[in-house]
């Protein structure tokens, strides 16, 4: 976050509140965000078969429980489940 704030030549608060304003969240909610449609989009193209941790990790997570619960708040279903219905496998 500092190095981030350094480079928009802010303070790490007046970060934390254009990410809110502009946003709607945290920069690290955006972060989380943005690794929670990645990992979606590659259980929708990759084969049924594929792991789900696997794609936890390309996604840039560790911990796999955590990782489910989140990927069911956003889209309402396991990565599993996302996993099962692609057509492309």
């Amino acid at each position: 976050m500092a190095q981030i704030a350094a480079a928009a030549g802010c303070s790490i608060r007046s970060l934390q509140l254009s990410f809110q304003q502009s946003l709607g969240c945290t920069p690290v909610g955006f972060l989380q965000r943005q690794r929670l449609n990645h990992a979606h989009l590659l259980a929708q193209s990759l084969p049924k078969d594929t792991l789900v941790s696997g794609i936890a990790y390309e996604a840039g997570f560790f911990h796999l429980g955590r990782f489910s619960i989140a990927y069911r708040e956003v889209f309402g279903c396991s990565p599993r489940d996302t996993l099962a219905q692609n057509r492309f496998s």
